[in-house]
């Protein structure tokens, strides 16, 4: 499916849903395989100014996984976003548990991932405390102090494994597998002007409160899909998809 095609079905759908998150489970159940991502890669490739308009709000995220904003609804009723966990990524340190200010549907595309949810608790594990102030539309990061976290749910999602979870569960995901991994995700409204961060180490903070990132340039955003089109290719072949 086309990305316009895919924008066209999501407005459709979700605008005034009374279950968005489920909805939005329906809709990526229905395109959540390696040919339709082969079709979403090529739609964007072959258009040099919606490539330019994903990559300036694209990036690579601290957690270890490339964050390509694909679509921003207008109304701010959700928004679809494209995460990579590269084969060939050296992680440095596990992603940090944290929850968001928004529900949200997510589907595994390809590869597999390692998801974990926590609850706090005085027999748990020390962890850094921060809180992400999310409102201003310019969001910093504040330290709080320490808190102790216990694992409560431990899993392996593999490719078509699609799930929601509420913006108040503490969770994080690591790649499983020494494969490329993708996910598609549908993040619903605004539900909480914060959320939390709970990190092993403390973050690397700049002095204005936001954490590194570095924003793609048109050219980096289209090296990875092109990357990532030929691995999908690939396995399409390999799977005798087509």
């Amino acid at each position: 499916m086309s990305l316009s095609k895919l924008r066209w079905t999501l407005d459709e759908r979700l605008y005034n849903a009374p279950d968005p998150m489920s909805v939005a489970r329906d809709v990526l159940n229905n395109i959540g395989n390696r040919v339709q991502l082969l079709e979403l890669l090529r739609s964007i490739l072959s258009d040099e100014s919606l490539a330019n308009q994903i990559a300036s709000c694209s990036c690579e995220h601290p957690n270890g996984f490339d964050k390509i904003n694909l679509i921003n609804s207008d109304n701010q009723a959700y928004k679809l976003r494209m995460h990579i966990w590269w084969h060939d990524h050296i992680v440095r340190r596990p992603e940090d548990v944290h929850n968001h200010s928004w529900d949200f549907s997510s589907i595994i595309l390809m590869g597999s991932l390692r998801s974990q949810e926590y609850q706090i608790s005085e027999t748990g594990v020390d962890k850094y405390q921060y809180v992400y102030n999310v409102k201003p539309f310019d969001p910093v990061v504040e330290y709080v102090g320490k808190s102790k976290l216990r694992c409560i749910f431990d899993d392996i999602l593999m490719p078509g494994n699609c799930y929601t979870l509420s913006h108040r569960v503490l969770h994080r995901v690591t790649r499983n597998s020494s494969h490329t991994t993708v996910t598609l995700v549908v993040q619903g409204r605004f539900l909480s002007d914060k959320s939390s961060i709970y990190a092993d180490q403390p973050l690397q903070i700049q002095n204005s409160g936001k954490l590194p990132m570095r924003w793609f340039s048109i050219t980096d955003l289209q090296e990875r899909l092109k990357k990532l089109s030929e691995l999908c290719e690939s396995d399409i072949v390999s799977s005798h998809i087509i």
